[in-house]
C-alpha cells in the first residue's frame, strides 16, 4: 500500500506541477498474493484535476498479472514562502 500512496502522490504533483502534496484518501482492491522474490509495477493515471485535487488510479501488475487495483485523492499544494528574517 505504501507502494501505491508514493508511486500515486509522485504523479498527481508531477502532472499538476505542485511542489507538495497530501493523501485524501486511499483504497485498494486487493485481486491477488504477489510471491515472494518477484517485483511489482505500476503506472498510475491521472484521471481528473482540479485546482486543489488530483483522482490517481492504477493497477498494479506483477509477472503482467493484476495483483492490486487502487484509486486515490490528493490534495495538491504549493509551498509559501518563509519571510526572511528581520522582515
Amino acid at each position: 500500500m505504501t507502494f501505491v500512496d508514493r508511486a500515486f502522490g509522485m504523479t498527481a504533483r508531477t502532472h499538476a506541477g505542485a511542489e507538495k502534496g497530501a493523501t485524501i484518501s486511499l483504497n485498494h482492491q486487493f485481486m491477488t498474493p504477489m510471491k515472494i522474490g518477484t517485483f511489482a509495477e505500476i503506472e498510475p493515471k491521472v484521471v481528473r484535476q482540479t485546482a486543489k485535487l488530483a483522482f490517481v488510479e492504477g493497477t498494479v501488475l506483477c509477472e503482467g498479472a493484476p495483483i492490486v487495483s487502487a484509486q486515490g485523492v490528493w490534495r495538491l499544494m504549493t509551498a509559501t514562502k518563509l519571510p526572511s528574517p528581520g522582515q
